[in-house]
């Protein structure tokens, strides 16, 4: 020891000292002062957390002031930036809605909410939503406060302050500043507001605590998170989806295990149908690095994952939905993507009932309403329900270039033919969008075919492809511009080696090669070799298929026979191709209707009547939702139905198909008619018999 001089201290003086000290301090002494630290302590965190939820000082909570509820929706404008970088405020803002969906208490506004609010308030979807917009928008919506911000470079160093502003009175609320030192510290700066706002808000310190960084939810590359941000924007409000799809690359090629961005990749691929093998990537990556993003955001990817990846397992799909509803029961993209994979399990009365909680919600959009129709129509419901859903889609979009879509299928559904029409052709004479012009002349080509008029069909086919083709020009959309007509043709006139040989002449001047492999049409072909007997040409479809497309397909097990049974059918091995096509059926890689249909032909081709019959009966009991699909088929079962019937002795159900047929064709095409006319006589002939 050493004595204030320096000097080493006499032991005397040590003794001295512990002498004196000693009647004062003891073990139950220090551990009472220890108490009382740790007492006092424990009051002032107590009392400090008393006052925050009670809402007094400047600690105290928005919800423990009485002005936030237990959970409250917020929108996040677009943040100012500095003035020599635009894109700045854009990405933190999108930053920090990311980290506030962690929240347990804040519900924020995505960028889609609000790009289809500015849809309704008639403005363009790629508007930068500053203040008084984000303002209006949050208004409308019901949104409690709007989050406002500004980024300031000094230097190298950044500042980035923001307020928390009541929509209703335009209040301040509360006031956040953080600093970071660079641009790379800007990430973990936002994170830090974004975790200053949820504790003014009034979330418990706990889940705060335990929700993850932001560059653990995003990426810890601010430019990463800026080439993510701009790719997003320019490909979902500009339509630019091949920019868009750059950017995207970009941001993973600087952070490879940026699960968002590779999730958004995969989307944009998917909903364009191109470049599979990609797409696939994509989302097995995200799926791969989903510990990545937030619970929310993990589930939607998982969801996603199960119903597109590469390993397709629908009931894995729905399981991931469902948690993710239970996080947030209000969730868009949850309920329809979860109605989406019940439909496709044909599961349809669960997937009506979620397209109706979709289109219940504030925040919804246009297409779950026409989601919900056709579900309606699957669901066989009545005219009157239809009905409703088309006006409440109305009500909630009256500005819509799709509501003519909703009628349309009402009257479709209702089996309202000329309704139907008189819909489509004031959309197709007034048409506002390409959309509506391939559309409505598509719909009109439908129910044209539906009463056995091919030549109308034909004209409104013609116009409808031509109406595309303006927009995409393409190789593909030429080739399949050819082989609509072809398969319109093929189901009428029997003129087999014409047929092949128009298709010949259209493969002359599109060759397959000329097409990207991941758009050739070889299910088309397929099903064109069996109407055509072409046993060759469906061994070369399903060939070009596992050479070209089978690597892109998520279940390649149940499409490889969808083509096997085609081929089947087309050598007249019918038995082996029912057998294929219940395996392609039971793996979704083919619709019910489709299936029904070849296997009634099939059974019927094979000699089995009473199996026919009973397919052909399963096919007409399938409502027909969308009228793109076999529209001609109806017919034909329902002649083909009548003449099992009759040849079994049951008369009275013959009559009954046979008058359906005359029906549906009452006005057909004059080479159509013969078999009208025969079916009149047979008709007349039971009549007789039957009295």
């Amino acid at each position: 020891q050493m004595t204030p001089g320096g000097t080493p201290a006499p032991q005397g003086t040590l003794a001295t000292l512990a002498v004196k000290v000693s009647p004062h301090v003891s073990w139950r002494r220090t551990w009472l002062g220890g108490a009382i630290a740790v007492g006092a302590f424990a009051a002032l965190v107590v009392g400090f957390m008393v006052l925050r939820a009670m809402g007094i000082g400047p600690m105290g909570s928005l919800r423990g002031k009485g002005t936030f509820g237990a959970q409250e929706t917020i929108l996040v404008a677009d943040f100012r930036g500095p003035p020599s970088d635009s894109t700045l405020g854009s990405t933190v803002a999108e930053a920090l809605r990311t980290d506030l969906a962690q929240s347990t208490t804040l519900k924020v506004l995505t960028r889609a909410n609000v790009r289809d609010i500015l849809s309704l308030m008639q403005r363009p979807p790629e508007s930068t939503v500053q203040f008084e917009l984000a303002r209006e928008i949050a208004t409308r919506e019901g949104a409690k406060a709007v989050l406002d911000g500004a980024i300031v470079q000094l230097g190298q160093s950044y500042v980035v302050s923001a307020r928390l502003v009541s929509s209703l009175d335009g209040s301040e609320l509360a006031t956040f500043r953080e600093t970071a030192s660079n641009e790379d510290g800007l990430i973990g700066a936002v994170g830090k507001l974004s975790r200053a706002v949820r504790e003014k808000a009034g979330e418990s310190l706990r889940t705060i605590q335990a929700s993850s960084e932001l560059e653990r939810v995003t990426t810890p590359s601010l430019p990463a998170l800026r080439k993510y941000v701009e790719g997003s924007k320019i490909a979902d409000e500009g339509g630019d989806t091949e920019r868009g799809l750059a950017l995207l690359q970009e941001a993973v090629t600087l952070d490879s295990g940026f699960a968002m961005a590779w999730r958004k990749m995969a989307v944009l691929l998917q909903n364009e149908n191109r470049d599979q093998p990609r797409a696939l990537a994509a989302i097995a990556t995200a799926y791969r690095h989903r510990d990545r993003l937030t619970e929310m955001e993990r589930l939607v990817t998982e969801g996603y994952y199960y119903t597109r990846g590469p390993t397709p397992d629908r009931d894995k799909a729905i399981a991931a939905y469902e948690d993710a509803l239970r996080i947030d029961s209000t969730s868009t993209s949850a309920l329809n993507n979860a109605a989406v994979v019940y439909g496709e399990k044909r599961e349809h009365v669960r997937a009506e009932e979620l397209y109706r909680r979709v289109t219940g919600l504030p925040r919804t959009f246009g297409g779950a309403f026409t989601n919900l129709i056709t579900t309606q129509i699957l669901n066989h419901r009545p005219g009157a329900v239809l009905d409703s859903t088309a006006a409440a889609f109305r009500a909630r979009f009256p500005t819509s270039n799709d509501l003519w879509e909703a009628d349309w299928y009402a009257a479709w559904g209702q089996g309202n033919l000329a309704r139907a029409d008189s819909i489509a052709h004031a959309t197709q004479a007034n048409a506002r969008t390409p959309r509506q012009q391939i559309r409505s002349a598509g719909a009109l080509a439908s129910t044209a075919e539906f009463r056995g008029r091919t030549a109308e069909a034909l004209r409104w086919a013609t116009i409808s492809d031509q109406a595309w083709l303006r927009i995409e020009p393409s190789p593909a959309a030429h080739l399949q511009f050819v082989l609509d007509s072809l398969y319109l043709l093929a189901q009428y006139t029997p003129d087999r080696v014409r047929a092949r040989a128009t298709l010949e002449r259209a493969l002359a001047r599109v060759p397959l090669t000329e097409i990207p492999a991941e758009d050739r049409p070889y299910q088309q072909l397929a099903q064109l070799a069996v109407l055509l007997e072409d046993p060759a040409l469906a061994r070369s479809a399903a060939q070009g298929w596992e050479r070209d497309q089978r690597a892109s397909v998520a279940d390649s097990v149940g499409t490889r026979a969808y083509f096997q049974a085609h081929v089947a059918f087309a050598e007249k091995r019918w038995l082996e191709g029912i057998g294929l096509v219940r395996e392609a059926y039971a793996r979704y890689a083919m619709g019910e209707r489709l299936a029904e249909f070849l296997m009634a032909r099939a059974f019927d081709a094979a000699g089995q009547a009473d199996s026919a019959i009973a397919h052909y009966e399963a096919f007409l009991a399938v409502a027909q939702p969308t009228p793109f699909l076999g529209t001609a088929w109806r017919a034909r079962s329902h002649e083909r139905l009548a003449e099992l019937y009759e040849s079994k002795g049951d008369l009275a159900r013959a009559g009954e198909e046979y008058a359906r047929f005359i029906e549906q064709w009452a006005n057909a095409d004059p080479e159509l008619q013969p078999a009208v006319r025969a079916a009149r006589e047979r008709l007349a002939a039971i009549k007789g018999k039957t009295g």
